[in-house]
């Protein structure tokens, strides 16, 4: 159901006239989905599941710094709880654009932020809400920090460009809740793409996703044993990341996605499929080569054919995989149930969105009972996130708008200045 918000005919006028250039500069194609992604505010483009709340970032405001919206259930509907910005929030700082949370910690990247060196920032949920517990700088000579991030159980992880390439560093969360180093990851030398996603799977383990030097992508698992991370070994989707140059190639973190639920990973390479995509499950096995056993692959059903494995998100024996390109860029999510049988074929939903291109599942997160989608090309550029709640084995849709959350809150952190606080485009 949706929220109710006020009209906001500035967003839509502002938002329909860059719309309309956007229309006649690129046909709508792939290529146009990928100027659509940074299209618009973003709202949507990073979502995550803490606890009982919904989390969804809007990282590309322009005039204002990236914010993170929280949203809490409420009889069947969802408000706007609190909104999110960085401590050193500045204008088009990039905040939010990879979020990661479980329970009561959250962390968020901003990879272009402090002049393309990057940040993540720490926050812990208390009794008041969410408040930022640390803000995590790269190390020296290293760029993009927190282009992917991850959370698990009493650790986080989060990439950055070192000057020898890639590297996951991993941060333990002391007994006071303070992030301590606790392992730096890198991939081999002639690899062309490493911490590409990255998720926290049981038993202190973390599976990476990446590029060998021909191209294909790896999921590579580490386990955690006598306080050091180890490499179990690499298994390959058997898929190709996007060359130089290419659909996704602006966007690396969108070239494979990784989610983990128990001892399952489920491995989403959107250019796999011969163009319409794949997900791959595996299940974590001490005895296997790569510490990861194949246990099926998805593949995209009708009506979600086009960046199938976009975003990916498990939940128990429930597979969510986005499919933002499906549609001419209108997008659909597929949900996955697994049973005696194996997965099922998939159930596809879709979108409220009827605008330019809304790409809805370009990200998506989930749990045992909510799952949010992110659509941030919907609403002309303003974004439009999308619930659903597991009610009596059914799962029910409701509609969460950016502009209820913007016209409510002011940041929990910083300040906004006028006469920019009442602009919903920026």
């Amino acid at each position: 159901m949706p929220i109710p918000s006020p009209s906001l005919d500035l967003r839509r006028t502002v938002a329909v006239g860059l719309a309309l250039v956007l229309a006649v500069v690129v046909a709508p194609s792939l290529a146009a989905a990928q100027q659509l992604y940074d299209f618009g505010t973003g709202f949507g483009r990073a979502t995550a599941v803490a606890g009982d709340q919904l989390l969804v970032a809007q990282p590309q405001n322009v005039l204002r710094a990236g914010e993170v919206y929280v949203f809490d259930p409420d009889g069947g509907a969802w408000t706007a709880a609190q909104t999110l910005t960085a401590s050193d929030a500045e204008p088009s700082d990039g905040f939010g654009r990879a979020l990661a949370g479980r329970g009561d910690w959250m962390v968020v990247g901003a990879p272009r932020s402090a002049e393309g060196a990057g940040t993540a920032y720490l926050f812990r949920r208390g009794a008041d809400g969410w408040e930022e517990r640390a803000r995590l700088e790269p190390t020296e000579g290293a760029a993009a920090l927190g282009g992917a991030v991850a959370v698990g159980d009493g650790f986080v992880a989060m990439v950055e460009q070192g000057p020898d390439g890639e590297e996951v560093r991993v941060l333990r969360l002391d007994g006071d809740g303070a992030p301590v180093p606790d392992g730096v990851l890198s991939g081999r030398a002639d690899d062309d793409r490493f911490g590409g996603a990255l998720a926290f799977a049981a038993d202190d383990a973390l599976a990476v996703c990446g590029a060998d030097a021909e191209g294909k992508t790896f999921v590579e698992l580490y386990v955690r044993g006598d306080g050091v991370w180890t490499a179990a070994g690499r298994a390959f989707p058997g898929a190709q990341f996007s060359s130089t140059g290419g659909l996704l190639s602006q966007d690396p973190y969108k070239e494979c996605a990784l989610s983990a639920s128990g001892d399952r990973v489920a491995v989403g390479t959107p250019l796999g499929g011969q163009g319409r995509g794949t997900v791959t499950t595996f299940r974590l096995d001490a005895g296997a080569d790569a510490g990861l056993v194949e246990e099926a692959e998805l593949a995209a059903p009708a009506g979600a054919m086009g960046g199938f494995g976009t975003s990916v998100a498990l939940a128990g024996d429930v597979a969510w995989v986005g499919a933002p390109n499906a549609g001419g860029q209108m997008g659909a999510v597929a949900r996955f149930q697994h049973g005696a049988d194996g997965w099922s074929t998939g159930e596809v939903l879709e979108g409220p969105g009827t605008d330019f291109m809304p790409v809805f599942g370009l990200s998506l997160a989930a749990s045992d009972e909510v799952a949010v989608v992110g659509s941030p090309g919907d609403a002309y550029g303003a974004g439009v996130a999308v619930a659903f709640e597991r009610e009596a084995g059914s799962w029910v849709q409701a509609l969460v708008s950016l502009r209820q959350a913007w016209q409510n809150l002011s940041a929990a952190t910083g300040e906004i200045l006028e006469p920019f606080a009442d602009k919903s485009y920026m």
